[in-house]
């Protein structure tokens, strides 16, 4: 088997996102109802006003003055209907342009968010890249094996893909009259921008591995959901930071192959022939023998450790995960023997189960997923 020595260097990032809140100005008010009715009351006296004149005007029994009173009284009233279809239509357009302009206002915000939310998917992808892309990942120098012990996303590996709130909070200041009267119109918009703008479809599910992770569902399903976790770990970490070690039956052994060919399922320091020994095994017993060294020394370190203060598992060495086949409904747990007092992730050490349902799981799980079809029933 032949191996070359990669170089690492420092881990490139893309730009952080813009995190600055948007805050939405406050709608506009409909116009006040009773000022509706105050100019129905000004545009009524004058008419009232000129009919109270032809009435002199008809017990003075003048003809001409009759005519004269008649004509301005149909002009006052011809006017008084001009003014109040005037006043009507004017409070429609000054609301209905009100209503346009904050609806345009929302719509560009709208946008900004939709901005937003494509370069909030853009990077989750470049830090969990689809599967299907992890190849050229590797084939990249600044990007195979990135991942430090101390970065955030250490041991966090994607999953599948779903929805996510948009990381730039979204907020709507009230109106500043609370006693005015809402524009459902606006309203409906606003809740648009507030509650549906903010989930982010096509986002990466990622999976932190950590401690005992269960994986129940359909075994070809939850096969493979494993295999593209593992995928991406081997691809993004390095193995002088993480160490695998499968555990599964001979005769179900197949969908594991590829990992013989990875160096983060080979022994540091035992071999096979003129190879490293590769650190696939078939049962629980042979799981136990290989781990049982490097399980005992790091709860003697780690108790010491903990008499001083915090437990840091990069001290112990590289991480260790675990895959356990446990498909056909056996249980296995190479922790079970553990101190009370510290867990596997303290130790720097988990275990990826693959179960067909909840009861076949250990009695500790400390992160669970649960796969199944499309179409079946959540």
């Amino acid at each position: 088997m032949a191996q070359r020595l990669i170089h690492r260097p420092a881990r490139t990032r893309p730009p952080d996102p813009d995190l600055h809140p948007v805050e939405l100005i406050p709608p506009p008010a409909l116009p006040d109802a009773s000022a509706g009715l105050q100019g129905v009351m000004q545009i009524l006296m004058p008419i009232m006003g000129g009919a109270g004149s032809l009435v002199m005007i008809v017990a003075n029994r003048n003809p001409v003055m009759l005519i004269a009173g008649g004509m301005m009284l149909a002009v006052t009233v011809l006017g008084a209907i001009v003014m109040f279809i005037a006043q009507r239509t004017g409070a429609g357009k000054r609301s209905a342009d009100l209503r346009r302009r904050y609806l345009e206002y929302l719509d560009g915000i709208r946008a900004q968010l939709g901005a937003a939310a494509a370069t909030q998917r853009e990077i989750a992808l470049h830090h969990h890249p689809d599967p299907d892309l992890l190849a050229e990942v590797a084939r990249d120098p600044l990007r195979l094996w990135e991942r430090r012990p101390h970065d955030p996303d250490f041991l966090t590996v994607r999953i599948g893909t779903g929805s996510a709130a948009l990381w730039q909070r979204v907020a709507a200041v009230a109106n500043r009259d609370p006693l005015a009267e809402p524009d459902v119109v606006i309203g409906a918009g606003v809740h648009r921008i507030t509650e549906r703008s903010r989930m982010v479809p096509g986002m990466p599910v990622a999976l932190p591995v950590s401690g005992r992770v269960s994986v129940v569902g359909p075994t070809v399903l939850a096969r493979q959901t494993v295999t593209a976790a593992l995928a991406q770990l081997v691809t993004l970490h390095g193995p002088e930071e993480v160490r695998l070690v499968a555990c599964a039956p001979r005769r179900t052994a197949g969908w594991l192959d590829w990992l013989k060919w990875m160096p983060h399922a080979l022994s540091p320091d035992e071999v096979d022939g003129t190879a490293p020994r590769r650190q696939i095994v078939a049962d629980a017993e042979e799981l136990a023998e290989l781990l049982g060294a490097e399980l005992s020394r790091r709860v003697g370190e780690a108790t010491r450790a903990s008499r001083l203060g915090r437990v840091d598992p990069s001290v112990f060495g590289p991480a260790v995960v675990v895959l356990i086949d446990a498909s056909a409904g056996q249980r296995i747990d190479p922790f079970a023997g553990l101190p009370r007092e510290l867990t596997p992730a303290q130790l720097g050490m988990h275990t990826i189960t693959l179960v067909p349902d909840q009861a076949a799981e250990g009695e500790h799980v400390d992160v669970r997923v649960t796969v199944a079809a499309a179409d079946a029933a959540p």
